[in-house]
């Protein structure tokens, strides 16, 4: 059997101004997958899309993370290192499917509404990434009269930052030209990412002021380094939809080259002698008066 990415809710009948949750499942059906990409289609004249959420997604590297395109679709593509062959657990036989991500809707106004996963396909871990076409696969959710359940009870309050993540810096000829360039993936457990920033600097004894000092630009990975000599401090800002922060740092990975080692020195030294100079002058000034 196909691999198949299906949407699953726990209700089917909803009211107007309603949440629902709409968890995707990825089920490799017996085989080992190490990558995935697909659509979510819905109509946006019913429902509207308020978050996505990756928390406890078995991809462990976003391609392109979950995101609306021209209003009425989610488009995704991710990796799974070392492969996914189904959820295991010593409490059941076999494996089970795994959450790629869960979309949270509100309803818009009454009606029947599908929402659908097309456009899929899923690339096995055989060394070689061969396809495997993916079925299409429909829910009908069916929405009528005043709320079933409020929306604030199916939300998640999150005070907690994204957690800490790695920041990976390499090249390859097939990305960016062969320019370097920096990768990296956080998870966040309450309301999920919703965007990076990034600052590059030259190096600074106090990290923390340059944490606070404005010139952050908004990124995704992968993005290519503005520094491509690698003398700078990589800071990168993930932010959660509850704009809660954490923020990571990666020294240089060359050292500062001399001649701006000595620009700084000099500058040290000429410092030096010239409050040497006033001091001098100032006690000159005090024995003659």
């Amino acid at each position: 059997m196909a691999a198949t990415i299906t949407p699953s809710v726990s209700v089917h009948t909803l009211g107007v101004g309603d949440t629902v949750a709409v968890t995707v499942l990825l089920d490799p059906q017996s085989e080992t997958l190490n990558a995935v990409r697909g659509v979510v289609e819905f109509s946006s004249s019913t429902l509207t899309l308020e978050s996505v959420r990756e928390t406890d997604s078995v991809v462990n590297l976003w391609v392109e993370e979950p995101h609306i395109v021209n209003g009425n679709t989610v488009a995704f593509s991710g990796i799974i290192p070392g492969g996914f062959r189904g959820v295991l657990s010593p409490y059941y036989d076999g494996a089970r499917p795994g959450v790629l991500f869960i979309l949270f809707f509100s309803t818009r106004a009454e009606g029947m509404v599908e929402i659908r996963v097309c456009d899929a396909s899923a690339f096995l871990h055989d060394g070689n990434g061969t396809a495997r076409s993916v079925p299409d696969a429909t829910i009908s959710l069916t929405i009528a009269g005043a709320p079933i359940e409020p929306a604030s009870s199916v939300l998640i309050a999150d005070k907690e930052p994204p957690e800490p993540f790695s920041l990976v810096v390499s090249h390859d000829p097939s990305i960016f030209e062969g320019r370097s360039f920096l990768a990296f993936v956080a998870r966040d457990i309450g309301s999920g990412i919703d965007h990076y920033e990034i600052k590059e600097s030259l190096p600074s004894s106090d990290v923390r002021a340059l944490v606070r000092q404005s010139g952050w630009r908004t990124i995704e990975s992968p993005v290519q380094l503005s520094d491509q000599s690698r003398e700078s401090i990589i800071v990168v800002k993930a932010v959660d939809r509850a704009r809660n922060e954490r923020t990571v740092v990666r020294p240089p990975e060359r050292s500062v080259p001399w001649y701006w080692q000595m620009g700084v020195w000099g500058l040290g030294i000429l410092l030096i002698i010239g409050a040497l100079f006033i001091v001098h002058h100032r006690n000159l000034w005090r024995k003659r008066n």
